[in-house]
């Protein structure tokens, strides 16, 4: 359903051969296990995601944005366990893709 749509959207490829790493190539430092995300903790989101229905973005984006609690996103069927809830930044609503108020991570 449209509900587990993007749910667990990430993949890992196993390639041919070895990475070039240069100016355009590179690694990215991911969380442990361990590590927790607090409600009202700043983060960074990114995408090429739609703008404002213009299509794909060329680049990629970023945003820093606050980690919502359940009930400010609004969102009582959110699996926590999974999904974080993100926006509102500086008194204003943004993210990486489009203009709205919830955006799951």
């Amino acid at each position: 359903g449209k509900s587990s749509r993007w749910m667990h959207d990430i993949a890992l490829l196993q390639l041919s051969e070895p990475i070039v790493f240069n100016s355009f190539i590179r690694s990215i430092c991911l969380p442990s296990a361990n590590d927790t995300v607090k409600h009202g903790q700043r983060t960074f989101v990114t995408g090429w995601g739609s703008t404002q229905g213009t299509g794909s973005f060329r680049y990629l984006r970023e945003v820093e944005v606050l980690i919502q609690s359940n009930d400010q996103c609004g969102l009582k069927s959110l699996r926590w366990e999974t999904s974080l809830c993100a926006g509102l930044c500086e008194n204003s609503t943004c993210d990486a893709c489009q203009v709205n108020f919830r955006n799951l991570i």
